[in-house]
């Protein structure tokens, strides 16, 4: 894309600077960056004589970007998909696999506001037309069920988001094996609900597999695998396994340390990391839960926590150090 950008004919630059501007929108740290990329974009199909079909490209691939921004805007968002969607109807029909793609982006963005059920609607319709178009196993299809699911899930309709999911995966799967950075994110989708529920170890059996994929994708100090790690570190902590948690809660914490990341992030691993290490050593969970005070010194709740956590490694320090009573002699 930076090539075609330099080099490129004025149509050709056009088309990159639009794609780029998805690529760079789905990142959040680059918010600023997709703000001069659209605007760019913008003058490009301008100066063009202002294409409809790459018009409504540049309007749903700006869209996403607000919608991923660290700052979400989803009701402008919405408003975009819905100004593309109708360039797209009128130029190229209702039943073109292009419009069905942005009635499922139209339903996404309606899911993160409150019009939950708008949003049910506009996906329900993109994934009856996607299975008529393409079939219930191709990858679009399933990419589409996947939003779904996920929609149901943040609506809270876990069993109905669960069921969407596993199709979803099951999908992908077939269609394009199991080594596949979309089967790897269809099992991360998949192992958020399952955690939900409850159902830990199943979550972490699916996190494990994805991170493995990307993994190999991406090598082992891709910055977005403290995600992965920090949930299964949560994920054995939730099923009583504190030993199991250490490992991929620590290797979180060292990818965050070393490529950066929230507070937020910090002072949640640390207090996850506490806990995993407080049935071996509570001075050292001690150490990372007083870390992890200063991340919060502005959040009254969290700190309470903390503070409770602090109070329980405290009295355990003290129960291990007490010395052990002397056995008494014959008397």
């Amino acid at each position: 894309m930076d090539v075609a950008l330099e080099v490129g004919a004025p149509a050709l630059r056009a088309v990159a600077a639009v794609d780029l501007l998805y690529v760079v929108g789905n990142d959040r740290e680059r918010g600023v960056e997709a703000v001069g990329l659209a605007r760019d974009a913008e003058a490009m199909l301008v100066a063009l004589g202002d294409p409809p079909l790459l018009r409504a490209r540049l309007m749903s691939h700006r869209a996403s970007a607000l919608a991923h921004g660290s700052s979400p805007r989803p009701e402008e968002a919405v408003q975009l998909h819905v100004e593309a969607l109708a360039i797209l109807r009128g130029t190229l029909g209702d039943s073109h696999p292009d419009v069905i793609v942005e009635l499922g982006n139209l339903g996404a963005a309606l899911s993160q506001t409150d019009r939950f059920e708008e949003a049910r609607a506009q996906l329900e319709d993109a994934l009856a037309r996607a299975i008529a178009t393409w079939g219930e196993g191709h990858p679009r299809t399933a990419r589409l069920r996947g939003t779904l699911g996920r929609a149901l899930a943040a609506r809270g309709e876990l069993a109905a988001a669960r069921e969407q999911l596993e199709r979803s995966l099951r999908a992908r799967e077939a269609a394009l094996g199991d080594d596949h950075d979309e089967v790897a994110s269809a099992r991360y989708n998949l192992a958020m609900v399952m955690r939900e529920q409850g159902d830990h170890a199943e979550a972490i059996e699916q996190l494990t597999r994805g991170l493995r994929t990307r993994e190999r994708a991406r090598g082992p100090d891709d910055p977005g695998h403290a995600e992965w790690l920090q949930r299964i570190g949560i994920s054995e902590l939730a099923r009583g396994e504190p030993r199991r948690a250490q490992s991929p809660l620590h290797r979180a914490l060292e990818l965050s340390e070393r490529w950066g990341a929230s507070r937020d992030r910090f002072g949640n691993l640390r207090v996850s990391l506490a806990r995993a290490y407080a049935p071996d050593d509570p001075a050292k969970a001690r150490v990372l839960a007083e870390l992890a005070r200063r991340e919060w010194l502005d959040d009254p709740e969290e700190l309470a926590r903390i503070d409770a956590l602090l109070e329980e490694l405290r009295a355990a320090e003290a129960t291990r150090d007490a010395p052990e009573p002397s056995p008494r002699g014959p008397g």
